[in-house]
C-alpha cells in the first residue's frame, strides 16, 4: 500500500487521562494532517509500565473521539511491537554503532549525565545498549515553527540509551523505528521533546531510515511555568463538554477566532482545517486557562510589535543557550524576553534572591522560563561558578550577553576611591570575570555571539560620570580586541551602546530634568527596553556572522559620528 505524501500521527503515554496539554498537541497534529489531505494515526507508547496507568489507553482513545479527533486505520501499540525493536537494536550492534554500557547514574554525574567513555565501577548482570555518538557529531534540521535547530549531540547529548538497564525500550529507540515502520511522514508534537530530536536523526541515520518533517508545538503551562502534564496532576479534559476545551486549544496555537461560532466539534473541526495557519503558531509556551476560556492574553512579543519587529520564522534559526547578566533590570528583562522569544534557553545571574524570586514569578506569569543563578559578577571566582552551573543545567553558553551594571555618579575632583572601583568592577571587570570562562567553549564549537551593553555615555562622556564613561568605553576596547582573536573561530564579538531608555531609573528622574534631555534627542522621545533588546536579538542571529567587532548605536540620534 503506498504512503501518502501526508502521514501524521499522535502518540500520548498511558500514564492518565487526556488533559489539555495532550489535547492541544493532538489537535495541532491532526489539523495539519487533515489540512494536507493526508492520514492522521494513533500510537499508543505503552513501552514503560512502571509509569503506566490502567485503563488509562482506553480512555485516552474515547476522549480523543469525542472531541471528534478521529484516527486513521487501528491503534496501534508499542507493547505489540518488541520484535521491531529488538531487530533494529541487533542491527546496530552488529554494525558497531551500538555498544553494551555497564555504568550507573552515580557513575556519569561527574559529567553531568552525559556518556562519553565508559567510567563503570562494577559490571550489570544486565547492561543498558547505548548509540555509539561520534566526535563531533552535529545534528541540524529544519522544524516548522522553531525553524533552523541544531545540536552537538555528542556534547548535548553523548551516546544516549537504547535499551535500558532494566530491559525496557528507551523512547528514543522506540519512536524512530515505529515511525519508520508506519510510514510517517510529519511529527507534530509538544516543544519539549525538541530537544531530543537531534538524537531521533541521528538515530534514523544510523539505521538508514529517512527523517520525518517536524513541528514542535507550544507547551501549556501551569501556574509555576512548569509543562502541564499528567505527572503533576493537570486536570483532565472532559469528553462530555468538548468544544470548550477545543476552542482554548485552537487559542493557545495563536489562530485567529473563527469566522462564525460553532454548534458542534464537527462544524468547529471543519472550520478550523479551513483556517489553520502554522505561521501563527508561537514558540513559546502558554499558560493553561480554566476550560471555558476561549481566549489568550497578548503575549509580551505582540504587545511590543509596534516598536520591535519579532522574529520570522522564515529566517533560519538555531535554539542556543543565552547567559543575560544584570537581566533582572529593565533593560536587562527585555533582552532576556526577546531571546526567549526567538526560541533561545535564557538563564541569568542574581545577587538578591527575594527580589530575584519575585522577578521570576513575573516572568512565569508572562509565560517565559528563565534559569536563575546566583553569582556576583564582580567576583572571578563566583562568574565562573556561576557560567558553570547554567552549563550544567542548560548546556554550554553560546550567547553571552555582558549587561550588568550599576552608577555611583559624583564630579572626579569629589570622588571616593570606593566610587570608582565599583563601577569599574562591575561595568568593566564582569565583562572578562564572565566571558573568559564561555570563550574557549565557543571557540571550540566554532559558534559564539558574545554582546556587550555599553552606553552614549562611554562614547560621549557625561559630567559626574567619569567612572561610569571610563568602565562603557573600555567596553569597546575589549570588543574590538577579543573581535579579532576569535573571528576564525565562528564567535562574534559585539558592542551596543544605548541612549537614554525609559527605564524605572530614567523616570524617576524629576520631569523637568527628562524634558531637558529629550529635548536633545533628535527623535523627540526616549528610548524603549525593547529597541535595545531587539538589537541584542539581531546581533545574536545566525546571520549576523560577518558582523564582528562593531558598536550599534541606539539612541534616536542624541549622539552621531564615524
Amino acid at each position: 500500500m503506498p504512503v501518502p505524501a501526508y502521514r501524521g500521527r499522535f502518540a500520548p503515554s498511558p500514564t492518565g487521562p487526556l488533559h489539555a496539554g495532550s489535547l492541544l498537541a493532538a489537535l495541532g497534529s491532526w489539523l495539519l494532517a487533515r489540512q494536507a489531505g493526508g492520514e492522521w494515526l494513533l500510537r499508543i507508547e505503552d513501552v514503560d509500565p512502571p509509569r503506566e496507568v490502567a485503563g488509562a489507553a482506553d480512555a485516552q482513545v474515547a476522549a480523543l473521539a469525542a472531541f471528534g479527533l478521529r484516527h486513521d486505520g487501528p491503534v496501534e501499540y508499542q507493547s505489540r511491537r518488541h520484535a521491531l525493536y529488538q531487530a533494529a537494536l541487533d542491527r546496530l550492534l552488529a554494525a558497531g554503532l551500538a555498544f553494551e554500557c555497564h555504568c550507573s547514574r552515580s557513575d556519569l554525574a561527574a559529567s553531568g549525565g552525559i556518556h562519553r567513555r565508559c567510567v563503570a565501577t562494577a559490571r550489570r548482570p544486565d547492561p543498558a545498549i547505548r548509540l555509539r555518538v561520534e566526535d563531533g557529531c552535529e545534528i541540524a534540521f529544519d522544524d516548522l515553527v522553531h525553524g533552523r535547530v541544531a545540536q552537538r549531540v555528542d556534547i548535548d547529548a553523548g551516546d544516549f540509551v537504547l535499551r535500558r538497564a532494566d530491559g525496557l525500550w528507551a523512547y528514543q529507540l522506540a519512536v524512530v523505528v515505529d515511525d519508520a515502520a508506519q510510514g510517517i511522514t510529519d511529527v507534530v508534537r509538544g516543544a519539549d521533546l525538541l530537544d531530543s530530536t537531534p538524537r531521533q536523526v541521528a538515530l534514523q541515520r544510523a539505521l538508514g531510515i529517512p527523517t520525518p518533517r517536524h513541528a514542535h508545538l507550544p507547551l501549556l503551562l501551569d501556574t509555576d511555568g512548569r509543562k502541564l502534564s499528567k505527572s503533576c496532576a493537570a486536570r483532565p479534559v472532559d469528553p462530555a463538554d468538548p468544544l470548550p476545551a477545543l476552542q482554548a486549544g485552537w487559542a493557545a496555537l495563536g489562530q485567529a477566532a473563527l469566522s462564525s461560532p460553532a454548534a458542534s466539534c464537527t462544524e468547529f473541526l471543519a472550520a478550523a482545517t479551513d483556517a489553520f495557519r502554522l505561521d501563527r503558531v508561537p514558540r513559546r509556551g502558554m499558560h493553561a486557562h480554566p476550560p471555558h476560556r476561549t481566549t489568550i492574553p497578548q503575549s509580551p512579543a505582540a504587545r511590543i510589535s509596534a516598536i520591535s519587529p519579532s522574529p520570522s520564522r522564515s529566517s533560519p534559526m538555531t535554539s542556543r543557550v543565552a547567559l543575560v547578566t544584570g537581566g533582572t533590570g529593565g533593560i536587562g528583562t527585555a533582552i532576556v524576553k526577546r531571546l526567549a522569544d526567538m526560541g533561545h534557553k535564557v538563564a541569568t545571574n542574581y545577587r538578591n534572591e527575594e527580589k530575584a524570586r519575585a522577578w521570576q514569578d513575573k516572568m512565569k506569569a508572562d509565560g517565559y522560563d528563565v534559569a536563575l543563578v546566583k553569582g556576583d559578577v564582580t567576583s572571578p571566582e563566583e562568574a565562573e561558578a556561576m557560567v558553570r552551573e547554567v552549563e550544567a543545567t542548560l548546556g554550554p553558553v553560546e550567547i553571552l550577553v555582558n549587561n550588568a551594571g550599576i552608577t555611583r555618579d559624583g564630579t572626579f575632583h569629589r570622588m571616593k576611591a570606593d566610587q570608582w572601583t565599583d563601577v569599574i568592577n562591575t561595568n568593566l571587570n564582569s565583562v572578562f570575570n564572565v566571558t573568559r570562562p564561555v570563550i574557549e567553549g565557543m571557540r571550540e564549537r566554532k559558534w559564539g555571539r558574545v554582546i556587550q551593553i555599553s552606553s552614549i555615555n562611554g562614547l560621549k562622556g557625561q559630567y559626574g560620570q567619569a567612572n561610569y564613561a571610563a568602565a562603557k568605553a573600555g567596553m569597546h576596547g575589549f570588543t574590538i580586541s577579543l573581535a579579532r582573536e576569535n573571528a576564525r573561530n565562528g564567535v562574534t564579538v559585539n558592542t551596543i551602546s544605548p541612549g537614554y531608555i525609559a527605564t524605572d531609573m530614567v523616570m524617576a528622574v524629576p520631569e523637568e530634568v527628562r524634558a531637558k534631555i529629550v529635548a536633545d534627542i533628535p527623535t523627540g522621545r526616549l528610548g524603549t527596553p525593547e529597541e535595545i533588546a531587539y538589537g541584542v536579538g539581531f546581533l545574536a542571529d545566525e546571520q549576523a556572522s560577518w558582523i564582528t567587532g562593531s558598536n550599534l548605536d541606539i539612541n534616536g540620534g542624541h549622539h552621531m559620528g564615524w
